[in-house]
C-alpha cells in the first residue's frame, strides 16, 4: 500500500495494480504504436500509478493545491451530486449543476497551476443536452470569447495567484476534493497566466471598487517601471493604476465589470 508514492505497509488484500514488467510492456507498446502511426498521444493515469514524466496525472473531480511542474489534468463533472452513491456522469433531474461562474473560476485556477480542465458535459438518456447545461456552456463560451487570450496559448506564472481560498488536499491524492463543489472561490482570489510580455491577472469575481493585487507589489517580482499598460479584457478599457510596495492598485470606478471572473491584461516592459 502506498500514500503519495511512499510505501506505508502491506494491505489486507493483494494490491490491484499491474506488475511492473506488464506495465512497461503495455506503455511501451502504446507509445511505439503511436510513433509507427505518426499519431500524437498522451498516456493519462491516476494517483501514483507510473513513474514521473511517463504520462499525465489525472485527478477525478479534484484540484491541486499548488502549481505542479508536470502538466496534469482534472476530469470535472458539471453535476454536483449530494453523495457518492448518487454520482453519475450523466444528467438527472433535481441534481444541481455547477454554475457558469464556478466553471470559469475552476478553469482559471486549474490552468494557473499548470493543469488542464477536462469537463464532463452530462447528456440525457436520449443523447441530447438539457436546456440548463446548454445555457451554462453558452455563457462560459461568451466569457471565453472576451477573455480567451488569458487561457489559450498561455503558461503558468511562477506563482499561481493569491487570495483566501485554500483547497483541502482530500484523500491524500487530491481525487474528489471538489466532487461536491467544496471549493468556492471569492473576489479576493487572483490567478495568473502569462504569454510572452503579457501577464494576465484573473480576479475570480466582481471586485468592490478598486482592486489591489498584493503579490504584484514593487518589492517582489515586478519593480517600478516594469508595467507599461493594463487593459480590462471584458470591456477593452485601458486602466489607470498605481504600483508601489503595497501592491498593484487598479482603478475600476468607471469600468463595467463582469459578474464572473474579471481578467486584466498587464503589458510588461
Amino acid at each position: 500500500m502506498t500514500r503519495k508514492s511512499k510505501f506505508i505497509g502491506e494491505g489486507t488484500l493483494p494490491s490491484p495494480v499491474f506488475e511492473d514488467k506488464y506495465q512497461k510492456e503495455f506503455i511501451s507498446y502504446f507509445f511505439n504504436k503511436s510513433l509507427e502511426r505518426k499519431k500524437e498521444v498522451e498516456f493519462v493515469y491516476k494517483s501514483n500509478d507510473i513513474p514521473p514524466s511517463v504520462g499525465m496525472r489525472d485527478l477525478e473531480n479534484g484540484i491541486l493545491t499548488e502549481t505542479a511542474y508536470d502538466v496534469w489534468m482534472t476530469d470535472m463533472d458539471m453535476t454536483v451530486p449530494p453523495d457518492f452513491p448518487t454520482h453519475g456522469w450523466f444528467y438527472r433531474e433535481d441534481i444541481p449543476l455547477r454554475s457558469t461562474n464556478e466553471l470559469v473560476d475552476m478553469l482559471m485556477d486549474v490552468i494557473s497551476k499548470n493543469g488542464i480542465l477536462l469537463l464532463n458535459i452530462p447528456p440525457k438518456s436520449d443523447g441530447t443536452f438539457p436546456t440548463e447545461v446548454i445555457k451554462n456552456l453558452t455563457q462560459m463560451g461568451n466569457w471565453l470569447e472576451k477573455n480567451g487570450e488569458a487561457v489559450y496559448n498561455t503558461a503558468p506564472w511562477f506563482v499561481y495567484g493569491e487570495g483566501p481560498t485554500d483547497i483541502d488536499e482530500g484523500n491524500y491524492t487530491y481525487h474528489h476534493n471538489n466532487h461536491f463543489a467544496q471549493v468556492q472561490y471569492t473576489k479576493e482570489d487572483i490567478r495568473f497566466t502569462v504569454n510572452g510580455n503579457y501577464l494576465y491577472a484573473s480576479c475570480l469575481g466582481k471586485p468592490d471598487g478598486d482592486l489591489l493585487i498584493k503579490s504584484l507589489n514593487s518589492s517582489f517580482k515586478l519593480r517600478e517601471g516594469d508595467i507599461q499598460k493594463i487593459v480590462h479584457l471584458g470591456t477593452g478599457k485601458t486602466l489607470q493604476f498605481s504600483h508601489d510596495e503595497k501592491g498593484l492598485n487598479l482603478k475600476l470606478n468607471d469600468v463595467t465589470l463582469d459578474e464572473s471572473a474579471n481578467v486584466f491584461k498587464i503589458t510588461l516592459n
